[in-house]
């Protein structure tokens, strides 16, 4: 069987409205344990005809603190200023699953927003759902798990910092990276024979330990 996104998608994401800030961004990431929220157009009492336009993740975050602070929080940034001028990626409902893969892989993004058409025709297209990465991984064990080896797909460069370097140098080469996690070794971290003690994510900074401060 040929499988769609709505097969597989997360059929009640989070979603918050464009005029929230970044902290409600995070407290929802914290309280839902997640790693992204959509952001939509509409009342919370139409949850049938939300329009998406766009996803506030981890990493936003994470760049925000980056760039930004000291000189504005979290509260004080709207969600509309972060995902203005952005093009969010979406696919149908009815979508075949390998291409919504394919969709995520050629647009380097860890999550894709599932629409499908408004009946009502007030707005082009209506929130779905979304599919992650995760999402995505679970389809394929369930449905093609044992066909391939875990060397043939693992990302062999990977980014390293030492237990010693500072947090504003993890936060750099994340974001010049384009990358959520690191790993962590002992020695010097451009030894290919390094050995890993640890990984550091994201969410070490944008989610559990970051502070309005």
């Amino acid at each position: 069987m040929q499988l769609k996104a709505e097969d597989i998608c997360n059929s009640n994401p989070i979603t918050l409205e464009p005029n929230k800030t970044l902290y409600d961004a995070r407290n929802i990431l914290i309280k839902y344990n997640i790693s992204r929220v959509v952001i939509v157009k509409g009342k919370e009492s139409e949850k049938e005809n939300k329009e998406p336009i766009g996803i506030i993740t981890e990493k936003d975050i994470v760049r925000f603190l980056f760039s930004e602070l000291p000189e504005r929080r979290l509260d004080e940034i709207r969600i509309d200023e972060v995902v203005k001028n952005r093009d969010i990626i979406t696919a149908n409902n009815e979508t075949d699953v390998s291409k919504c893969a394919k969709l995520m892989l050629d647009n380097n993004i860890s999550s894709l927003v599932i629409t499908a058409n408004n009946t009502d025709n007030r707005n082009n297209s209506v929130l779905r759902g979304i599919i992650t990465k995760s999402d995505l991984l679970d389809a394929y064990v369930k449905s093609y798990g044992g066909k391939v080896t875990v060397n043939q797909y693992m990302t062999k460069k990977m980014q390293t910092v030492r237990p010693d370097e500072p947090i504003h140098m993890v936060l750099l080469i994340m974001a010049d990276s384009n990358v959520s996690r690191v790993i962590v070794v002992e020695g010097n971290r451009n030894n290919n024979n390094s050995k890993p003690v640890g990984t550091k994510g994201t969410r070490s900074f944008s989610v559990a330990n970051v502070k309005l401060h």
